[in-house]
């Protein structure tokens, strides 16, 4: 939206340029001259704007470039200035490790329009890490633990509880994986099986994928509360 509303922008500016409006000329050129004495005000935003994106030039000559095809151009340069700086903070992101595994390229994901609303929300949580496991909160000021050292202290297997375990391993949820997640992806899992079933395209694969998530963060919540009040109660409970 902000790409198509830049593009506006210049649009409206190139048009100013020809203008035989007096007003028009007369305004315009004025807003130049206060921009070029170190006012902030429109012009001085699409020149900033121009430099931004590597186009310094133009707003210096914009009387030899083609205004007809300019937009287009500039239009190309902000979407791949943005693809790039997007890729950079996913890539740099402490938080997105999983993510961009799965997701190469940015383009509109169909799980947007296969999963109802109420489902949508969860599978999104999952993707984008947005949840309550200890591979995210262990990075919080109150934890702070090194990341190899960010346990799932639901169960006994020493594994980092991170998306994977979670989903694919965790003994504590066996019983309603069994339900929601078909055999392949927990039996003899890997990290790789698992980035499919997040790439998964298949309805009925995604709604039961996101209906765990949802039923066992849920549980995971009622474990915290046993495990803080009484803790033998739910180590009795999982060996069970």
């Amino acid at each position: 939206m902000y790409i198509n509303r830049f593009v506006r922008i210049i649009k409206y500016w190139l048009k100013l340029q020809p203008t035989d409006n007096i007003l028009l000329q007369y305004v315009y050129t004025q807003a130049v001259k206060d921009c070029n004495n170190g006012y902030v005000n429109w012009v001085y935003n699409v020149k900033k704007m121009l430099i931004e994106y590597d186009f310094e030039d133009v707003f210096e000559n914009v009387h030899a470039i083609n205004t007809k095809s300019f937009p287009l151009v500039f239009k190309l340069r902000v979407i791949k200035m943005y693809k790039q700086e997007w890729w950079n903070s996913v890539n740099k992101s402490t938080v997105m490790d999983v993510y961009k595994f799965f997701k190469s390229s940015l383009d509109y994901e169909l799980y947007l329009d296969i999963l109802p609303k109420s489902l949508r929300v969860y599978f999104s949580r999952l993707r984008l890490s947005v949840h309550p496991l200890r591979i995210q909160t262990g990075r919080y000021a109150n934890d702070n633990r090194p990341r190899n050292e960010r346990y799932c202290i639901y169960c006994s297997s020493n594994d980092i509880e991170d998306e994977y375990h979670f989903v694919c391993i965790c003994p504590c949820y066996s019983v309603l994986r069994s339900k929601y997640i078909n055999k392949c992806y927990y039996v003899k899992p890997s990290v790789y099986k698992y980035l499919q079933l997040l790439k998964s395209t298949n309805k009925i694969e995604l709604i039961k994928l996101s209906l765990y998530f949802k039923h066992a963060l849920q549980m995971r919540a009622d474990a915290i509360y046993i495990l803080n009040a009484e803790p033998c109660v739910f180590i009795s409970a999982v060996n069970n």
